[in-house]
C-alpha cells in the first residue's frame, strides 16, 4: 500500500503550538503533524490531569480536544495544520509536559461518581465560592471574545439517494444508483474517498477499481470532509464542511457509516502510545507515520491479522500478538505459521511508561511475561458506527452470541450491518441499492470482555470523564443499577465524545455485576449532533431584511429603526412618549404593513377558523370583527389577531409580524389534514397595512376619502378608497377610536404622504407603551414557548362551549392541573424609571422568585410605571402588592391594578 496519502510531503507548513513554532506536511492533521514532531502528550484528562495521547485518529475520542485561534474544543486530529495557525492544548496548569495539577491522580479515591453531586454545597452558599475553581479546573476551552464572527455559508439541495459513508460499502451503492438513474449525494467526513480502502490491505484490487469508478461516475455529488451531524423526519440530513453548512433532502438515505475498534480496558491503557490498532494503519498509510518501532498488538479478528502484517511491511517490528478471541481462530494460527509471535489466553495486561509506553507486562496461561516495546495496538473487537440510524430509531440490539450490537435492516450497508470484510461491503451496498439478497452477515463472535484489568493501578473504561470499572462499581453499588441512571450518575458516555468508544463498557460491566445477558442492560439512546458543530455552523442563515413599502417615507422621516422578526420597522421618530401623547389627545399613524394577512375563502372557510382558533366564527355575523387566538396541541399560545368576515364565504384573517409564514403553513396544514373545502392566499406581501388611531381620527379619514365612513367598533368594511379597493378594520389595539386601514400594496405611499399633515407617525415603542395602558398581550413578549390561556389570564377568549379547537383537549388538563402563575398588572411611582425592566423578577414573601415583568415602561398619559408581570395566581387581579427584584438586586413593591390601565370602560375606543 501506498502510504502518507492524504500528505504533500513537498510542502511543508509552520505553525505554533504552545507558543512553540512546530513544522508538519500539507494535508498533516494538527496531532499528526505534532507526533511528527516527537510530541506524543497532546492533552491532559478531565479529572485527573493524566496524560493523554492519540488513540483512534478519527475523532472518535476527546484526547485531541484543542483550541484552535479563535476556534475552542477543536478536534486536533481532525483539524489540518494552515500556515501560522495557533494551538493551545487544554487541561494543564503550567505547561503540558509539566503539569502541576498531575497531582490530583493522588486523590482519586476522593474523587469517586457524584462526589460533585454531594460535596460543594453546604454550608448554604458555598457553592458560588466553588464554582470559579471547579470550572477552570474543567479545561473547557476560551472563548476570544474579541474574535470576528466567522460566517458559514448555507446550502440546501436534494437527491434520490443521499449515502453516508464513502467507504466501499458507500461507493457500491453510489454507483449502483447512479448507473440506475438516480441522482446521488456521497457524504464522506475524510478530505479523500474510500474510507478504510485508504488504509487498511487490499491485495484483490477491487477497491482501488471500485473507487475509480465512482470518480468516473458524473451522476454521483461528493461532498468531502462532510460531517453528518443528524439526520431527522422526512430524510432531511444535516451536514457540516469546513465553511458550509447542509440542509439535503434524500428520498431514500443508505447508512454505511462502518464500525469502530474497542479499546481494551488494562493498567496503563490512557498512556500515549496506547491506541487503537485502525489508528497505527492510518498514521502510516495516510499520514506516513509510524506507530513505534516495536508494537505488541492486543487482536481480536483477522482484520487485525493483516494489520499486522501491514505494519511489519511498513517497517514497525511486531513484538508479540495477544489473541483476545478463540485459541483456535484459522487467522491467528495463519499468523503464527508466518512466523508472529502469537500468544492466547490473556487474562491481565499492563502498559508500563511514565510519559508514554515503555513497555508491557501480561499474565498469559497463569504466567506473568514481559514485553519490550513502546507502543501497544488494541482491537478489542468493533462495533457498529450507529448514533446516525439509532438517532432515527433504527436500533441496534445487542446480540449475546456474537458479542455485540446487530440488526438488520434495508437502510445499512457494509461494516455497519456486520459485513465488515471488503466484498461483503462492496456486494451489501450494491444490493441495499438493488433490494436483491444481501450477502452473509459475520457470524464470527467478538471477544466477550475487554477487561484485561486486575484491579491494580488505573484503568480507563471511559476516557473523557476519567472513569474506571471501580467507578462502575461505586455507582451500582449506590443503586444506579439502570444502564440510564449509571450513565448520568457516572457521566460515562457524556463526555465530548458522546461514548462512542466506551458506552459498550458500561453496559457490559452492568450486566456482570447483576448476572445477566448483556442484551437485558439495554443501551443509551444515541441523539444529535453524531459530531460537533460549531456555533456559526447552528447559526441561523443571513434572512435578507425585509422592508416595508414605506420605509424610504420612514427614512425621510428621521426615523430610528428596529429589528421585528425579519421586518426593519421604525421604533420611534420623535420619541414614543411625545408620540403615544399625540395618539391620545389628537391623531397618529403607524405602518402595521408587517402583520401576516391571509385571505380564506370558501365553503369551510368559516369551519377551519373555528378548529384552528379558540373563539367563535362559524356564527360570526358579515361586516364584524372578532379577536382570535390560536394555541398548538399542546394548549400553548402561538399566535393572536383578528378575523374579519368580508362576506358569508371570505374571510380576512391577520397575524403577529413573526408568525406570518408559520402561521400560514399551519393553515394549509391543517386544511389538508381536516379536507376542507378552503382556499388559503398569502396576502401579507400583496398588501399594506396603516393604523389610523386618535380621537380626531374619524374626520380625518372621511375627508381623506371624500366620503361618510360610518363603520361601529369591531366591524368591518370594503370601501372605495379614491378609486382603490380598501378593507377597513374598526380595531381598539392602542385604546383609541382606530382604523386599520388595507390597501394594494402600490398604493400606499399615496394614502401615508395625503395623511402626514394631519397625523403624528409613531412607531413600535409608542405602540407597545399606548397597549400596555390597556393592559393587552402581546404574544412573544408576554408569553413564551410554555405560556397557556390560563397563565396570561385570557380565559375570556376561549370559547368553553365549543366542541373543538386546537389545544382545547390538552388546555381541559392544564386546567385540571392547575397553574402556578397568572399574568396581573401593577403600577409604581416615576421614581423608579430606568430601573425597573422587563425580566425583573417577581418575589413572594419568603423571597423566591414566582414569576418576571413581562413589559413595563413608563406612561406619560397616567404619569407612573405601569406593566404585567407573572405572579402567583393567588394575588387578586385588583389590589395587593407585588415584590420585584431589580437586576441590580433592589427590591421595591408595586401596586398591582385591575386591567385595564387606562380608559377601564373603554368608551374612547367605541
Amino acid at each position: 500500500m501506498k502510504a502518507g496519502r492524504f500528505i504533500d510531503t513537498s510542502n511543508r507548513v509552520s505553525f505554533n503550538f504552545e507558543g512553540r513554532q512546530m513544522e508538519g506536511f500539507s494535508g498533516d492533521t494538527i496531532a499528526t503533524a505534532l507526533w511528527r514532531a516527537g510530541t506524543k502528550t497532546l492533552s491532559r484528562s478531565f479529572k485527573y490531569h493524566r496524560r493523554r495521547g492519540l488513540l483512534s485518529l478519527s475523532g472518535a475520542d476527546a484526547n485531541t480536544l484543542m483550541d484552535i485561534d479563535d476556534h475552542p474544543n477543536a478536534q486536533a486530529d481532525r483539524t489540518p495544520i494552515a500556515p501560522n495557525m495557533v494551538v493551545r492544548p487544554r487541561h494543564y496548569l503550567g505547561t503540558l509536559e509539566n503539569d502541576k495539577m498531575a497531582i490530583l491522580g493522588q486523590f482519586s479515591r476522593f474523587l469517586p461518581p457524584g462526589f460533585y453531586y454531594k460535596a460543594f454545597f453546604k454550608p448554604r452558599g458555598i457553592w458560588s465560592k466553588w464554582e470559579p475553581l471547579i470550572r477552570n479546573l474543567a479545561g473547557l476551552g476560551v472563548v476570544n471574545q474579541t474574535a470576528t464572527p466567522s460566517h458559514i455559508e448555507k446550502a440546501h439541495d436534494f437527491c434520490d439517494v443521499a449515502i453516508i459513508g464513502g467507504g466501499p460499502a458507500g461507493l457500491s451503492a453510489a454507483l449502483t444508483a447512479a448507473r440506475a438513474g438516480k441522482s446521488v449525494r456521497l457524504l464522506d467526513k475524510n478530505p479523500l474517498l474510500g474510507g478504510s480502502l485508504n488504509w487498511r490491505p487490499d491485495e484483490s484490487g477491487d477497491g482501488e477499481r471500485l473507487l475509480a469508478s465512482v470518480e468516473a461516475e458524473t451522476g454521483i455529488k461528493v461532498l468531502l470532509q462532510c460531517d453528518v451531524t443528524g439526520v431527522f423526519e422526512d430524510n432531511l440530513i444535516v451536514a457540516t464542511q469546513p465553511n458550509c453548512a447542509w440542509r439535503l433532502r434524500a428520498e431514500q438515505i443508505i447508512y454505511s457509516t462502518g464500525a469502530r475498534e474497542l479499546p481494551a480496558v488494562f493498567t496503563g491503557n490512557d498512556l500515549p502510545g496506547v491506541m487503537l490498532v485502525s489508528a497505527a494503519l492510518r498514521l502510516a498509510f495516510l499520514y506516513d507515520l509510524a506507530c513505534g518501532k516495536r508494537a505488541v498488538i492486543l487482536a481480536s479478528c483477522s482484520a487485525d491479522a493483516d494489520a499486522a502484517r501491514a505494519l511489519t511491511n511498513y517497517g514497525v517490528s511486531i513484538t508479540a500478538i495477544l489473541n483476545l478471541a478463540a485459541k483456535d481462530a484459522p487467522w491467528a494460527a495463519q499468523l503464527t505459521a508466518d512466523g508472529f509471535d502469537v500468544r492466547h489466553n490473556v487474562t491481565v495486561f499492563t502498559a508500563t511508561g511514565t510519559q508514554s509506553v515503555s513497555g508491557a507486562n501480561a499474565i498469559i496461561d497463569g504466567t506473568q511475561e514481559k514485553f519490550s516495546c513502546d507502543c501497544v495496538l488494541m482491537n478489542a473487537g468493533s462495533i457498529p458506527a450507529s448514533e446516525l440510524p439509532a438517532a432515527i430509531g433504527i436500533t441496534f440490539p445487542y446480540d449475546d452470541v456474537l458479542c455485540r450490537p446487530v440488526i438488520e435492516h434495508a437502510a445499512l450497508a457494509g461494516a455497519v450491518h456486520n459485513r465488515p470484510s471488503l466484498s461483503a461491503a462492496i456486494a451489501d451496498g450494491a444490493e441495499a441499492m438493488n433490494g436483491g439478497t444481501r450477502p452473509p452477515a459475520d457470524t464470527t463472535p467478538s471477544p466477550a470482555s475487554a477487561v484485561l484489568w486486575d484491579g491494580k493501578g488505573k484503568a480507563f473504561v471511559d476516557f473523557d470523564e476519567d472513569l474506571q470499572p471501580r467507578d462502575l462499581d461505586d455507582a451500582i453499588d449506590e443503586g444506579f443499577d439502570d444502564i440510564q441512571l449509571l450513565k448520568r450518575y457516572t457521566t460515562a458516555g457524556m463526555g465530548p465524545a458522546q461514548g462512542k468508544l466506551t458506552n459498550i463498557h458500561a453496559a457490559r460491566h452492568l450486566a456482570q455485576r447483576l448476572n445477566c445477558a448483556v442484551s437485558m442492560v439495554g443501551q443509551v439512546t444515541a441523539r444529535p449532533p453524531a459530531a460537533a458543530e460549531t456555533l456559526a455552523q447552528l447559526a441561523g442563515e443571513e434572512h435578507p431584511i425585509k422592508r416595508t413599502v414605506l420605509h424610504g417615507q420612514h427614512t425621510h422621516l428621521s426615523a430610528q429603526f428596529m429589528p421585528a422578526s425579519a421586518w426593519l420597522r421604525p421604533a420611534y421618530y420623535i420619541g414614543a412618549e411625545k408620540e403615544s401623547l399625540a395618539v391620545r389627545q389628537h391623531i397618529g399613524m403607524i405602518d402595521i404593513s408587517t402583520l401576516g394577512k391571509m385571505q380564506i375563502t370558501g365553503p369551510d372557510a368559516a369551519v377551519l377558523l373555528e378548529r384552528l382558533y379558540t373563539g367563535k366564527f362559524q356564527k360570526q355575523a358579515v361586516g364584524a370583527v372578532r379577536y382570535a387566538l390560536m394555541l398548538d396541541e399542546s394548549g400553548i399560545i402561538t399566535d393572536d389577531g383578528v378575523v374579519a368576515r368580508l362576506d358569508e364565504e371570505r374571510f380576512w384573517v391577520t397575524t403577529t409580524t413573526g408568525n406570518a409564514d408559520a402561521i400560514y403553513r399551519q393553515m394549509l396544514l391543517w386544511c389538508a389534514r381536516w379536507q376542507l373545502r378552503v382556499d388559503v392566499v398569502n396576502m401579507t406581501s400583496a398588501y399594506a397595512a396603516i393604523n389610523l388611531a386618535g380621537p380626531e381620527a374619524p374626520p380625518l379619514l372621511e375627508k381623506i376619502a371624500g366620503q361618510s365612513i360610518n363603520i361601529n367598533y369591531m366591524k368591518t368594511a370594503e370601501i372605495n378608497l379614491q378609486g382603490i379597493p380598501a378593507i377597513l378594520l374598526r380595531v381598539g389595539f392602542v385604546g383609541e377610536k382606530g382604523y386599520e386601514i388595507h390597501l394594494p400594496m402600490g398604493h400606499m405611499r399615496n394614502l401615508w404622504k395625503e395623511l402626514l399633515p394631519h397625523a403624528q407617525p409613531f412607531g413600535v415603542e409608542a405602540q407597545r407603551l399606548l397597549r400596555l395602558e390597556k393592559g393587552h398581550v402581546i404574544v412573544g413578549q408576554d408569553t413564551d414557548g410554555l405560556t397557556t390561556p390560563l397563565e396570561a389570564d385570557m380565559a375570556w377568549s376561549l370559547g368553553r362551549d365549543k366542541d373543538f379547537y386546537l389545544g382545547q383537549r390538552a388546555l381541559e388538563i392544564h386546567r385540571q392541573r392547575g397553574i402556578h402563575r397568572q399574568l396581573r398588572g401593577f403600577t409604581i411611582t416615576a421614581c423608579w424609571r430606568n430601573r425597573l425592566n422587563e425580566a425583573d423578577l417577581v418575589l413572594d414573601d419568603k423571597g423566591h422568585a414566582v414569576g418576571h415583568v413581562t413589559s413595563v415602561s413608563y406612561s406619560p398619559t397616567l404619569d407612573c410605571m405601569v406593566g404585567l408581570a407573572y405572579a402567583s395566581p393567588q394575588t387578586p387581579r385588583d389590589s395587593g402588592d407585588l415584590r420585584i427584584r431589580t437586576a441590580s438586586g433592589e427590591i421595591m413593591q408595586a401596586q398591582v391594578r385591575l386591567l385595564p390601565f387606562y380608559d377601564p370602560k373603554g368608551e374612547r375606543q367605541q
